[in-house]
């Protein structure tokens, strides 16, 4: 989804801004699997990343309706 966006995020510089999205996103994953795996490897459980995840979720779905009201609005 993030490619069709980055033009709208850059449309100078799409391929600047297509790169610096991709490389935070794949920084990003490699810190929460080194984080899964620490937590996991501590507690013997999946128990608090699984939570972490679906809290996550949660509040992204929660920004995108209030997002949505507000562009509506607008």
């Amino acid at each position: 989804m993030y490619l069709t966006l980055v033009q709208d995020v850059s449309p100078a510089h799409v391929s600047t801004a297509l790169g610096l999205l991709s490389g935070c996103g794949s920084l990003a994953g490699a810190i929460a699997m080194w984080a899964v795996g620490r937590i996991t490897q501590s507690t013997g459980s999946f128990t608090i990343p699984m939570a972490g995840f679906s809290l996550a979720a949660v509040v992204s779905a929660a920004a995108g309706w209030v997002m949505s009201r507000q562009v509506q609005r607008s």
